[in-house]
């Protein structure tokens, strides 16, 4: 399948290896099974895009992730014994 997008970031052509800037349109070729996308630059492309592409929308910054400060009581010191049922993990010894 064949779709025209916006760059989100910087990246390089698939093809010629041209530079892509964020922002310019690109066409990304995937396939049905693949998770593997390729880029395509203007060059390389089947075709022009649409005159209609909608401008590349600016994302927030995301949350930052909490800080988590680990104990020694977090993980038991033996964790493949606790797994196994032989201790609790709690246990000492």
């Amino acid at each position: 399948m064949r779709s025209w997008t916006r760059a989100g970031q910087d990246c390089l052509c698939g093809h010629c290896r041209v530079a892509l800037v964020r922002g310019t349109p690109i066409q990304v070729v995937t396939m049905a099974g693949l998770t593997r996308r390729l880029v395509r630059c203007l060059w390389c492309a089947d075709g022009l895009p649409p005159p209609d592409l909608p401008a590349l929308m600016e994302q927030a910054n995301p949350a930052p992730l909490p800080f988590v400060r680990f104990t020694a009581d977090m993980l038991p010191l033996d964790f493949r014994a606790a797994a196994a049922g032989e201790r609790e993990p709690g246990e000492e010894g």
